[in-house]
This record gives structure tokens, sequence and C-alpha cells, in this order.
């Protein structure tokens, strides 16, 4: 596995991590509303869950580390 590759997944673990507040292994709904709000980007709670809709593959209602392994490494 090349070295962009490894330090590419070790960030994104610790961007999730950052975000996993309950440190359950997920992104939820009152999560993302937190980083959000803490972005000065507050938004209606049908909003985020809208977005949690919109990335969870699985529909569990939480983002997993793999669904913010697809989202992250989008190219923008």
């Amino acid at each position: 596995m090349p070295a962009t590759i490894i330090n590419d997944t070790i960030a994104n673990d610790n961007y999730f991590t950052c975000l996993d507040i309950d440190n359950d292994g997920y992104i939820c709904d009152y999560e993302l509303n937190e980083l959000l709000k803490e972005a000065g980007c507050p938004l209606p709670g049908y909003k985020v869950r809208e977005i949690i809709n919109k990335l969870d593959r699985n529909k569990d209602n939480k983002i997993s580390f793999d669904e913010f392994l697809s989202v992250s490494s989008v190219e923008w």
C-alpha cells in the first residue's frame, strides 16, 4: 500500500474520531449537527437528517467509517 494512501487513511481516521463525539464508531445526526454549529453553519434537524440519509448506504441512520471514507475520498 503506498504511503500516501496510508497517510490519507490515518488522517481520515483522525477526522472521523473527532466527529464521533460519543466514540461509538458512528457519526449520528446529533454529532453532525454539533459539527455544523461549531463551523458556523447551523442547519435545522430535518436538513441534518437529509445529509445523514444521503451518506448512509446501509440505512442504519448513522455514518460508519467506511461511509465516511466514501465521502472523504471524493475529489472536489
